[in-house]
């Protein structure tokens, strides 16, 4: 967007009210982020990006971790090397689940790489899946768990998902519940007749969490606000940790509530899948990514994102076997991004559009408005939102003063002198056409 006027704004200002008037964000209160990051600032420098933080139960967590769920078998010594012992990328955070059948081999590589190859502790996180929901199932997905990974790695455990659905195409749920060895079947009832056997689950990883030293943290995957309203009722121990979509950090208000209201870390496992590669096929919001990239010395965008949930206190899974995309997303990498402070909101609003596969306008793109002053007074004018919301987009200080701006067909501004509106304008013009608004009694 370009705004033209004899107080030209800065380019991050025209970047903010280009992203205003392209988007009415229906998306979380700002008020969410916010406090997460004023936390964020209290425990690290506020000068990079952070890379770890503390969890409630007091102990530290890396904020950045290299999940290992969904890579195939030959794809993970290759990963581990690459990241522990060629270019000590700094990965202390491993993410993998029950279900990946892939403990025993993620610990088999890791027994091979030289300990003082590790400046500190290495975490994993490993998840319960819905087939083991109940008590006893729990514990026995949780103590095999236990027994396939590495014995001097401390351990996260969470519940995969709440319950298994029928109504998700690739959930096979009786299908599972057959497959499984009977003596877990013998061990607690099927949890396919109990709606919320997961609180059965948490009681076990609360009774594990406090019984066994090996266990850093315990929480949950993939739970709705309901889940956590059944769950908060009824637990003793709240979950420290929360894994999650993107999705649902940016638009499942009441969730991220609950989440901040208790400081559960969310975690999200598809900022590659449900951000970055989404960027890759639209134009206009990479064209912006890399500027503000390009503007903090950044070499790429996705460093830029990570960063972004990163310094709101947002852990990040990342999943690639390629090494390139490894280090440029590595915990040493995104540490090197300083705190984006005022761009934080400008860089929120282009993942937003990303999250819903939108574009922004470009910039020969919209309506291209010019708004004329023809009183002898300074006039201010506000895009206008439907909910009355008002935003500045221009300051006219003298008669015959003109500002242009780029915005959307059917969007509403209004004029103010003095405290008082003095007229309303609605952009009438199509796409790629130009509309003059002359400001007068």
């Amino acid at each position: 967007m370009q705004l033209l006027s004899a107080s030209r704004p800065s380019k991050w200002s025209q970047l903010a009210i280009f992203l205003l008037l392209t988007i009415l964000r229906p998306g979380i209160p700002p008020d969410i982020f916010a406090n997460a990051q004023e936390q964020q600032e209290q425990e690290q420098d506020v000068q990079f990006t952070p890379t770890a933080t503390l969890l409630t139960n007091g102990k530290p967590i890396p904020l950045l971790g290299l999940g290992l769920g969904n890579l195939e078998h030959q794809m993970i010594p290759l990963a581990l090397m690459s990241t522990f012992t060629q270019n000590n990328m700094g990965y202390e955070l491993l993410d993998t689940g029950r279900q990946s059948n892939n403990e025993k081999f993620i610990a088999s590589q890791f027994s091979t790489i030289d300990p003082e190859q590790f400046e500190s502790e290495v975490f994993v996180t490993t998840k319960v899946w819905y087939t083991y929901l109940g008590y006893e199932r729990t514990k026995i997905s949780v103590r095999e768990s236990l027994k396939d990974l590495e014995p001097n790695t401390r351990v996260n455990i969470l519940i995969n998902w709440p319950r298994c659905d029928e109504s998700v195409a690739w959930m096979d749920c009786q299908g599972e519940e057959d497959a499984l060895p009977q003596y877990v079947k013998d061990a607690g009832p099927n949890p396919l007749f109990s709606r919320n056997a997961f609180l059965e689950s948490w009681r076990a990883l609360e009774d594990i969490y406090m019984e066994n030293e090996r266990v850093g943290a315990i929480g949950v995957s993939n739970f709705s606000r309901q889940d956590w309203d059944l769950l908060i009722r009824s637990c003793r121990i709240i979950p420290h940790i929360h894994q999650g979509n993107v999705w649902s950090a940016f638009f499942d208000g009441e969730l991220m509530r609950v989440l901040n209201e208790y400081s559960v870390l969310f975690q999200a496992y598809d900022v590659m899948n449900g951000i970055v590669k989404k960027v890759e096929q639209l134009p206009n919001l990479k064209r912006y990514f890399v500027q503000i990239s390009s503007e903090l010395g950044v070499e790429n965008y996705s460093t830029l994102i990570i960063a972004w949930f990163l310094q709101h206190r947002i852990g990040v899974v990342v999943r690639s076997s390629d090494e390139k995309h490894l280090e440029m997303n590595s915990p040493v990498v995104v540490h090197r991004v300083q705190a984006l402070k005022e761009l934080a909101k400008n860089v929120a609003d282009l993942i937003h559009h990303a999250i819903q596969n939108e574009d922004v306008i470009g910039h020969d793109d919209g309506v291209v408005a010019t708004f004329i002053n023809q009183m002898s007074k300074p006039v201010q004018v506000f895009w206008k939102g439907d909910d009355g919301n008002r935003q500045l987009v221009a300051e006219l200080r003298q008669v015959g003063e003109e500002s242009e701006l780029r915005t959307h067909p059917g969007h509403n501004f209004v004029a103010v002198s003095e405290g008082k509106e003095v007229k309303l304008f609605k952009v009438q013009a199509n796409y790629g056409e130009k509309e003059y608004f002359r400001i007068e009694l």
